[in-house]
């Protein structure tokens, strides 16, 4: 058994600031007798594996992972898991780029349907009649939300930024439709269509 307070396994899932993105880390694999790691980074849109070799230091793995180099975003990451919750370090671009440093928490996922602003859509089904009063930005909110709590990975820019300020959200998965309920998946439709009446009618339409 280790120490209290140092590393016993580095598998698991770590969440956090990187950059202006929120990024989740996961590390899929750790031999400590052939001294290997592997995994994969998910952050603004992208989901990239890395592999490459971990020491023990000082009570602390020290890990060297390399993303694969066929993506203008890939690079190389220098980790420090000084303890069971939280691992730090610094990622190189291998192209053009400025290094990031960051520190990631541990957690696990888990879908929570009442998390976010508009969390009814999760739970209970709509008709256009409810959601006749409100706004193409809240339409846009409520839609976006249904698939961030099951940790959508956003490409859009805009949406990104949103959710990655949520403390309940973690980027996790570039497609979560076969996670999405009945309910949901019904309110989305109906969500979707509302706000396509929206944009070709305007903002006053329905009300």
């Amino acid at each position: 058994d280790s120490p209290p307070g140092q590393l016993a396994s580095a598998v698991g899932s770590y969440v956090g600031m990187f950059g202006k993105n929120k990024m989740t880390l996961f590390i899929d694999a750790h031999d400590p007798s052939a001294g290997t790691i592997i995994g994969r980074s998910v952050t603004a849109g992208n989901d990239r594996p890395f592999a490459g070799t971990a020491i023990v230091k000082a009570g602390q793995l020290l890990a060297s992972v390399k993303e694969p180099g066929d993506h203008a975003d890939d690079g190389i990451f220098e980790l420090t898991f000084a303890s069971q919750e939280v691992v730090s370090g610094t990622w190189t671009p291998s192209g053009k780029g400025t290094a990031k440093q960051f520190t990631l928490t541990r957690r696990t996922f888990a879908y929570d349907e009442d998390a976010g602003q508009y969390a009814r859509f999760s739970k209970e089904k709509v008709s256009q009649d409810d959601i006749s009063d409100m706004s193409i930005g809240e339409v846009r909110i409520a839609l976006n939300e249904i698939y961030a709590r099951h940790g959508y990975n956003f490409k859009n820019k805009d949406m990104r930024r949103h959710f990655d300020t949520q403390d309940w959200y973690m980027p996790m998965h570039h497609d979560v439709r076969k996670d999405l309920t009945e309910i949901e998946a019904a309110n989305i439709a109906t969500l979707t269509k509302y706000k396509k009446f929206m944009e070709e009618y305007g903002e006053d339409f329905g009300r």
